[in-house]
């Protein structure tokens, strides 16, 4: 990232930062006020909101050039593809595991990063990035595991 201000860096700081809320929020609200709603819906509803919030912030942001067939179908694919499925997956693992259980996935993402970039962009990994990888995976594993003591149970109320 190259900020060309101040502003600009307070402005993606607060956006990274309003972006981990929500994103925290909505993993507690959905384990709790899901129980009985269907889930397809659910995902729909938060795809279109999603998408109606985006809308005023593209329009600042379109294209010099119409995108190719290619480059739209490809986007059209990884939305429907990765976001469609990959919201799925999230909603039956809150329901499965619980809010804090899922909200770890997100730590799998930068080691993933790392495998593919070494795949498909042949990118080096150093031992330093093989240590990070291991202190993630370790600090998943310690999230995830029951301490002595506590129950870990999705639905245990109090």
């Amino acid at each position: 990232m190259n900020p060309q201000n101040s502003n600009t860096t307070l402005i993606s700081s607060l956006s990274a930062l309003l972006a981990a809320f929500f994103y925290s929020f909505s993993t507690v609200y959905i384990q709790k006020n899901s129980v009985n709603a269907n889930k397809m819906v659910l995902i729909g509803w938060s795809i279109i909101f999603s998408a109606v919030i985006m809308l005023p912030v593209t329009i600042f942001y379109l294209p010099d050039a119409v995108p190719s067939a290619a480059a739209i179908s490809s986007a059209i694919w990884l939305g429907a593809f990765s976001t469609g499925l990959g919201f799925i997956g999230y909603v039956r693992l809150i329901d499965k595991i619980g809010a804090v259980k899922t909200s770890t996935v997100a730590y799998f993402l930068p080691v993933f990063g790392i495998i593919w970039g070494a795949i498909f962009l042949d990118e080096a990994i150093t031992s330093t990035i093989i240590i990070g990888c291991f202190i993630v995976l370790i600090g998943i594993y310690l999230s995830n595991s029951n301490k002595k003591g506590y129950v870990n149970s999705v639905n245990t109320k109090a």
